[in-house]
């Protein structure tokens, strides 16, 4: 059919790839219903290509491929790829871009022990793209991709990673695909808002149809003909084909168009079909079962045909327009072949799908292939297929497809299975499915733990199931899971079973209302270690410093035992890193002992790391960990920007991660002084629940600075008595985990009752002196400044100025420097008040601490002094937000990348960049490196920034 009124259309094609050839890469999509020519555009596309000797690929996504991961990526590396030899594919696929091979198969690249590890979406998206560079790099090439609304995730997950770039290579891609298809995934409204330039074919004109009717039937037809073929189409051309098809065997008049109604288009299609004899009509249905780029050897054996006869079959097909004319096999119009495939009727349709999938399984090709097959089927029955599934998932979890691994898992175990126990399918389901991102993995784990005879195996599967149960804060049920490994069998390994004592303890530790049975795990968990410690992992070492900081150990000798569990196997190398349960508490312990310089560069690795691998579950822990961190060294904005991107990431998730969350969130916006936004915050924050009163505490904590900046101190005495009973009643001895005596010793004070706020705060230096933790100790001598009379309180702030200079905690040194200013004002020493309060307001200014800006403002005004006016410019007035983003494009990340990282939109990345280029007074990206340099800190030297 003539390509009629796409000028414009074909205008843009043309100059995009004018564009290419002087080096500009570009992204256009094509967009639109079925059947108004986007696959016409689109080999438009190639032919230029052609024209201009440009390097092309061209791939087509089908609508089995939905369940198989990384199929349109493939065919789109493939066909780049071309006939390049051993050694030019080995150079295509060195480095970064060996993840690729994961996909493609490619064993040159990879040996079986590398694969599990490299097959991580997010590296081998990475990859894939670099792929693409470098061969851009070599010649301009234009990448096409039809019927985009069918393509599995991980494949659009990459298109949209390569279409962020695209226009900086010498590369073009267009792809075409319905908008409101069903089950279309929401990532292609990522890719066309990311597009160049997006093409809308509109339905044909009268007169572009006219033409059309008067080309197909020898101006035979009328006025009243050419006008009833436009209006019974609404001008779409592949109907119009149809229907002229159809006419050309009959009557030609507008009685005749109208009585076809191509609305019904099976109507029209299924009789010429049925004309073209029974071996046409087989070979048409086999094709519609196989799918795309069928071969004709497959496609005779499925429709149960000799070659010969298959071979005059597809001549026919062609010649009347159902096949293309080439080899492999394929319909001339996706519509056509949904058609055919629709009019096979349920059974028929089953039987086609087991038929294909058993002479597939017999071809021994990719397992997938085969196993797609099954996923619409009934149940075969046999063993063969429950092999066949099993050896799909595994392959698609080896290429990171997870989604597509769980399909064929839970498709596995409607049949018998002989080579693989059941519980080890039921086991690979569970994987998949967290690795994709699905609490219903939970269950499936639970389920293969119940059903794995083995013991060590099922000790094994406890541990597993164990942390992904802590993971979403369940610890009553990880305990469980542990003790039911343990007792599965009385022997074990010794490393194994101190692994399973150790992260029961762990688990045991949140459960609030079970103290007895807490004591007994970690008593078991130490024993066992100290018995064998050249075998105790990290978890036991970690246990051990755990418990000194519980009992109150000095935080030096914590520190060490903390260190130890980091250099413990097997996560000594951060390569392997994880986010773990016992992880959290050595990085929890790090911060109560201040010993950030420690900690930040491993929590950077992990979320490094996560990032790699796709768990944003992992990336949303480390970062409010992080956040943890980075407010206790002063970094308000920093610790604001962590927080909101675990909550992000946290906000469909449960209720006790929202609260702890919520809990890292609320204090840098105290800090900031909005107030009102971190009321809001905790409003939102959910109700309190008796079986995650551990977590719970840090919100009541949170919420009790909140009351106390807002003046509400009854509200914070009463959080503040929660914690202390809660506290007291566990035996926690650590001043600087929670520091909830310095802050109630003040509020006593506030509401009146000075004896009670004075002893407490004297109780809390004594803990906090003999802890050794600078910052726990500057808050103790704080409070004892709130509650003393004013030459003790000098003393006492005159001591937290020293304590708290050297250390981490800038913003305690700042707030006590702003505090000594204001006492000595009042004790008449103006000229020495003046000096600490601006150094005070220095320091807060640089930690982004509002609210004590305000406070040193207000107090040198009342000493006589002219405060420096706030920062509206420069790296102090940038938002939490703003600064996150600009780090990570002074790191090199796109503003894609960016918006994945942040988990925000690309126009949020764009608006915030805008702002602070403004903030900065700088006009591109190359400036930030220079500009947005990190602020200086006593660990400036030891930190590194993810």
């Amino acid at each position: 059919m003539q390509l009629l009124e796409r000028n414009d259309e074909l205008a843009t094609l043309e100059s995009a790839a004018h564009a290419l050839v002087r080096g500009q890469g570009s992204m256009i999509t094509v967009t639109g219903r079925a059947g108004l020519g986007k696959t016409r555009l689109l080999e438009s596309a190639v032919d230029i290509a052609n024209a201009h000797e440009l390097h092309s690929s061209h791939a087509r996504a089908g609508e089995l491929e939905r369940d198989l991961g990384w199929s349109v990526a493939v065919d789109v590396i493939e066909g780049l790829m071309g006939d390049r030899g051993p050694s030019d594919r080995a150079a295509l696929l060195a480095g970064r871009a060996r993840h690729a091979a994961t996909v493609l198969s490619d064993d040159r690249a990879f040996d079986d022990g590398d694969r599990p590890a490299a097959a991580q979406q997010a590296a081998i998206v990475a990859a894939l793209t670099l792929v693409v560079s470098r061969v851009a790099a070599d010649r301009p090439l234009v990448v096409v991709i039809d019927d985009l609304h069918w393509a599995d995730g991980p494949s659009l997950r990459w298109l949209c990673h390569l279409a962020a770039r695209v226009q900086r290579m010498s590369a073009l891609l267009v792809v075409a695909f319905r908008p409101r298809e069903p089950g279309a995934s929401e990532l292609l409204a990522d890719l066309d808002a990311a597009a160049s330039t997006t093409l809308t074919p509109a339905p044909l004109t009268r007169a572009a149809t006219a033409r059309l009717v008067d080309s197909a039937l020898d101006h035979s037809a009328d006025a009243p003909t050419r006008a009833a073929v436009h209006d019974v189409t609404a001008g779409n051309p592949f109907l119009i084909d149809q229907l002229l098809r159809h006419l050309a065997s009959g009557p030609i008049n507008a009685e005749a168009v109208w009585n076809a109604r191509p609305q019904r288009l099976a109507a029209l299609v299924m009789p010429r079909l049925a004309r073209l004899g029974g071996d046409a009509r087989a070979l048409s249905d086999a094709v519609a079962v196989l799918g795309v780029d069928t071969s004709l050897r497959q496609a005779a054996e499925l429709a149960g045909i000799p070659r010969t006869n298959a071979v005059r079959a597809a001549a026919y097909l062609s010649g009347t327009g159902f096949f293309t004319d080439e080899l492999p096999l394929n319909f001339t119009h996706p519509l056509l072949r949904e058609v055919v495939k629709a009019q096979l009727g349920a059974a028929r349709a089953d039987e086609l799908r087991r038929r294909a999938a058993r002479m597939l399984a017999h071809d021994d090709v990719d397992p997938t292939v085969a196993g797609v097959h099954l996923l619409a089927a009934e149940p075969v029955g046999e063993a063969w297929a429950g092999t066949l599934l099993h050896a799909a998932g595994r392959h698609e979890m080896r290429r990171a497809a997870y989604d597509g691994a769980a399909a064929f898992f839970r498709r596995a175990l409607l049949e018998p299975l002989h080579d693989v126990p059941r519980h080890g399918v039921t086991l690979h389901l569970g994987r998949a499915l967290l690795l994709a991102g699905r609490d219903e993995g939970l269950a499936a784990l639970r389920e293969a733990l119940e059903d794995t005879p083995d013991h060590r195996e099922r000790a094994t599967v406890a541990l597993e199931v164990g942390g992904a149960l802590m993971a979403v804060d369940q610890p009553q049920q990880a305990v469980d899971v542990y003790e039911s490994g343990l007792s599965a069998i009385a022997q074990l390994d010794a490393p194994l079973r101190i692994q399973l004592l150790a992260q029961r303890a762990l688990a045991a530790l949140a459960l609030r209302d079970q103290p007895q049975r807490t004591i007994v795990a970690v008593a078991a968990a130490l024993e066992a270690a100290s018995e064998a410690p050249a075998v105790a992992g990290r978890a036991a070492v970690g246990l051990t410093a755990l418990v000194a900081l519980w009992t109150g150990d000095t935080a030096a000798r914590c520190v060490g035992k903390l260190e130890g569990a980091l250099a413990a196997e097997p996560y000594g190398d951060t390569e392997s890193l994880e986010w773990t349960p016992d992880l959290a508490w050595v990085m929890a312990g790090l911060a109560w002992c201040d010993a950030h310089e420690r900690r930040e560069p491993f929590l950077d690795a992990v979320i490094e790391r996560a990032r790699e691998r796709g768990a944003m579950l992992d990336v949303a822990l480390a970062a409010a960990s992080r956040s943890l961190g980075r407010m206790r060294q002063g970094r308000v904005a920093d610790a604001e920007a962590d927080a909101r991107l675990a909550m992000q990431i946290y906000v469909d998730l449960d209720d006790a991660h929202h609260a702890m969350v919520s809990a890292f969130q609320i204090d840098p916006l105290v800090a900031r002084g909005a107030l009102d936004e971190a009321d809001r915050l905790l409003a939102a924050a959910p109700p309190h629940r008796d079986d995650d009163q551990v977590v719970y505490l840090a919100l009541l904590d949170a919420r009790a600075r909140l009351r106390i900046a807002q003046g509400r101190v009854v509200e914070a005495r009463a959080d503040l008595e929660l914690i202390r009973a809660e506290i007291e009643i566990q035996g926690f001895q650590c001043p600087a985990a929670i520091c909830w005596r310095p802050q109630l010793a003040t509020v006593l004070h506030a509401v009146g009752e000075h004896e009670q706020a004075r002893a407490l705060a004297a109780e809390d230096l004594e803990h906090a002196r003999r802890f050794g933790a600078p910052r726990s100790h500057g808050l103790a001598l704080l409070a004892t400044a709130a509650t003393s009379s004013p030459d003790l309180a000098l003393a006492a702030l005159h001591e937290a100025v020293e304590v708290l200079a050297p250390s981490p905690a800038r913003l305690e040194h700042a707030r006590a420097l702003v505090q000594l200013g204001a006492l000595t004002r009042r004790l008449g020493h103006r000229a020495d008040a003046v000096a600490l309060l601006r150094s005070g307001l220095d320091r807060a200014a640089t930690c982004g601490a509002s609210a004590l800006v305000v406070s040193a403002r207000a107090e040198l005004v009342v000493a006589g002094a002219r405060p420096r006016r706030e920062r509206v410019n420069g790296v102090d007035s940038l938002t939490a937000a703003e600064r996150r983003v600009g780090e990570l494009a002074r790191g090199g990340a796109s503003n894609a990348d960016i918006a994945r990282s942040l988990v925000v939109s690309l126009r949020t990345v764009e608006t915030h960049l805008t702002s602070v280029y403004r903030k900065l007074g700088i006009a591109r990206r190359g400036d930030l490196p220079e500009t947005l340099a990190p602020d200086p800190s006593p660990l400036a030297d030891g930190e590194v920034t993810a």
